[in-house]
């Protein structure tokens, strides 16, 4: 059928959706700008007709109340005055304002741009950088007030963090490009959609920053909006956002234009962006039915090949869509079932399985992954159960995999997680101390059989062996559980007795070091053998559950060191980057060119001392070139088992954020500080946050760490006694020949004590 672009949309009455909570509303602000008074030759094309068609799919197809979408758009012929509709500064700004008294509790937001992006940047005299991007709306102009009606991106962070507030889910679809070399081409006629502009001078800065609020008020949360560092986009702090963006920093956005029939038959050709006429030809293609169901992960991938291979096909060139968020989301909103952490196992010529990832998360030769259907979302759910393959091949971010089972089958986009690690890991160990009270034998026989997930653990029994290095001990202990620590305190309350894990690793050594009484610092979970959840077990199985649960959560701090302590073969990628850290009490610091005059954090005997309320940035130098695809990953570990994967989002590309010379400021994500809190029963809780490097062939894809996220040995207890509760965690020249550059990986690691900032 032939693609909606232009003309007003028919009324369409509905606009809900059943819910597991109830129902929700639709609502979406468009924006499609042509005309730009002040850069007479930067006007566009298209832009106009991206904001109608989209408009019009959403109110024919998802079936959006009219009422409930806000257009504003600005051709290329102005009218004769400005209408309320335009797509000037005031009326986008009235829009989000408006947007955020109406969404509520479920709802559903759709924001669209389309038109020039304008990246503004100036170099500090201390060499540091600013960088900072909006959207141009019709008014935008560079004047003595700098760019006062640039919409920037943490004008939208900061719309976002309000529909999320209200419980509320978004998503962004922008087609124009987050850096400055964007253009939009139909055939050989290209149109920027992104106005260049030199670096601004030390005054011209500080008028620029003035005159923009959004870049001196904290954001929702006590978090700075420093989005715009970056691109309008990022891995908003626990939004629960999607976000399509045109193309990658380095790369350009184009038109392209659909061949419409007309009133009088003949064909038109009409102009539009090319990621949205892919998008809107993708989403046209599926039943209406399945529309309110549709996921990203649907059609992501197809999407982004369509797009790509338009470009070759129109001689222009490359041009990658990204997209941020979670894949298993719905495009426009509703019940969704998270994924768990694994790996996207995908079907390559004759048969072979490819599965993104790799050395780096534990995929060595020999080890052993479970393959489950594309749409698994509970790798444990008797409904989906896997088949075994083995690692034959890997490099740092990916491996090659095979069927143990010849006959047996997956489908492409099949999802795997690591069952057992290849035959050179080495199990943990754990030091048994049960003192007075032995452990009962149905515990024992239950703690023996280990899940089928399990990453290895050895017991040690004999008391009397005090020589064999411990990673950890399983002790009993008497007292009543902290308030606070387990993960649902109504449940446990008064709870006392039991059991107790204690680490006893240092920096991921083992150690034959044993405290006669642990403090509450050295434990890393309790479980207690009573409280409402125990007595609701069969008095002839409660043994044996405990066991089961002590079991299902050492495995689950195997897991974790491994994770925590994996070293690289090599340290080819040692001197690539220099990681430092900065930290410290107060406001917190806002562009790099702030954080980089912030005191740099010195470690005392390999730990950083910090306070739960110091915010925390690490600075990573990209040092040298390389010849390969560089890309960088940070994730936080904290001593109670839990493995929170915090930069970049999973499917996230960072070509020019990492090229040699560059500096990257990270916290929480590349726009917030990183608060590390510190346990309720701890007077000192302790993190090691790791920076990754890995190369790879360009245009590999992305690094999946998300596959590391794991919850904490405190809720894997929970979740073998409350199944049915869900848990949040917290060089010289040489004449030798050039040696071509192979993939290899590495990791910096930096440990951290949090004590109370009351101390």
């Amino acid at each position: 059928m032939p693609m909606p672009s232009v003309g007003s949309p028919p009324a369409v009455s509905g606009g809900t959706l059943p819910d597991e909570g109830g129902r929700f509303q639709w609502h979406a602000i468009i924006i499609g700008v042509d005309r730009y008074p002040a850069f007479p030759k930067k006007q566009l094309s298209g832009c106009v007709n991206d904001a109608n068609a989209i408009r019009r799919f959403l109110v024919e197809r998802v079936q959006v109340p009219e009422a409930n979408i806000r257009c504003l758009t600005s051709p290329r012929e102005p009218a004769v005055a400005t209408p309320a509709t335009a797509a000037i500064a005031s009326n986008i700004r009235a829009e989000f304002e408006a947007l955020k008294g109406r969404v509520k509790a479920a709802d559903h937001v759709v924001l669209y741009y389309a038109g020039h992006g304008l990246p503004v940047s100036r170099v500090a005299a201390d060499g540091g950088k600013d960088r900072y991007y909006g959207f141009a709306p019709e008014d935008i102009d560079r004047d003595g007030q700098g760019y006062a009606n640039l919409i920037l991106g943490s004008e939208i962070y900061g719309l976002l963090c309000a529909i999320e507030a209200k419980g509320a889910t978004a998503t962004v679809i922008a087609d124009t490009c987050h850096s400055g070399a964007s253009t939009r081409a139909l055939d050989q006629d290209v149109r920027e959609r992104s106005l260049q502009v030199d670096p601004l001078s030390e005054e011209q800065w500080q008028a620029f920053t003035e005159h923009h609020p959004a870049l001196q008020r904290a954001a929702a949360g006590g978090r700075r909006a420093m989005g715009d560092m970056i691109g309008p986009f990022g891995a908003y702090p626990g939004g629960d956002f999607v976000m399509l963006t045109g193309c990658l920093d380095s790369e350009t956005a184009k038109e392209d234009h659909a061949v419409l029939v007309g009133d009088d038959g003949q064909p038109t050709k009409v102009t539009h962006g090319l990621m949205t006429l892919a998008l809107l030809k993708e989403l046209e293609s599926v039943d209406p039915g399945a529309v309110p169901s549709l996921r990203w992960m649907d059609f992501y991938d197809r999407l982004r090949r369509t797009v790509a291979q338009r470009a070759v096909d129109i001689k222009s060139s490359s041009q990658t869509i990204s997209l941020e968020g979670r894949r298993e989301k719905p495009v426009f909103g509703g019940a969704w079932r998270p994924f768990a952490p694994g790996f996207t196992v995908r079907k390559a010529e004759a048969g072979v399985l490819m599965v993104d990832g790799g050395e780096m998360q534990g995929l060595e030769i020999g080890a052993v992954v479970a393959i489950h259907p594309p749409d698994t979302s509970d790798f444990h759910n008797p409904a989906t159960p896997g088949v075994d393959a083995v690692v034959e091949a890997a490099t740092p971010m990916t491996s090659t995999v095979r069927l143990r089972e010849a006959a047996a089958t997956v489908a492409d986009l099949s999802r795997a997680r690591l069952l057992k690690p290849g035959p050179n890991a080495q199990p943990i160990v754990v030091r048994v101390v049960a003192g007075a009270q032995p452990m009962p034998k149905a515990m024992r026989d239950a703690l023996a059989t280990q899940p089928d997930d399990a990453h290895g653990f050895t017991l040690i029994d004999d008391p009397n062996d005090a020589i064999t290095p411990a990673h950890a001990e399983l002790r009993r202990w008497t007292g009543v559980v902290p308030k606070d620590v387990w993960p649902s305190p109504e449940s446990w309350a008064g709870a006392r007795d039991g059991w107790v894990l204690v680490r006893t690793d240092r920096f991921g050594v083992s150690s034959t070091e044993t405290k006669p009484v642990p403090t509450p610092d050295d434990i890393v979970a309790y479980l207690p053998d009573a409280g409402a959840p125990i007595r609701e077990i069969p008095a002839e199985r409660r043994e044996e559950v405990l066991g089961a649960a002590l079991a299902h959560g050492l495995s689950a701090y195997g897991r974790y060191l491994r994770g925590r302590d994996r070293r690289a073969g090599d340290e080819t990628l040692a001197s690539m980057l220099a990681v430092t850290l900065r930290a410290g009490l107060g406001t917190e610091p806002s562009g790099h060119a702030t954080i980089a005059e912030q005191p740099l954090l010195e470690p005392v005997d390999g730990v950083y001392s910090v306070t739960d309320n110091d915010w925390i940035w690490a600075e990573i130098r990209v040092l040298r070139r390389t010849d390969l695809e560089l890309q960088v990953g940070w994730v936080m570990f904290s001593d109670d088992g839990n493995v929170n994967p915090l930069w970049p989002t999973e499917g996230t590309k960072l070509q020019d954020a990492l090229s040699e010379g560059s500096v990257v400021f990270v916290g929480w994500d590349r726009e917030s500080a990183l608060y590390l809190p510190r346990r309720a029963d701890q007077g000192t809780s302790m993190y090691t946050l790791r920076v990754i490097a890995c190369t790879g062939p360009n245009g590999a894809l992305p690094l999946n760490i998300a596959s590391l996220a794991q919850q904490s040995v405190q809720a894997g207890f929970a979740d073998e006694l409350e199944p049915a509760r869900g848990i949040q965690s917290r060089g010289e020249q040489s004449r030798r020949p050039a040696v071509k550059e192979q993939p290899a990986w590495y990791a910096w690691d930096l440990r951290l004590a949090v004590a109370s900032a009351g101390r």
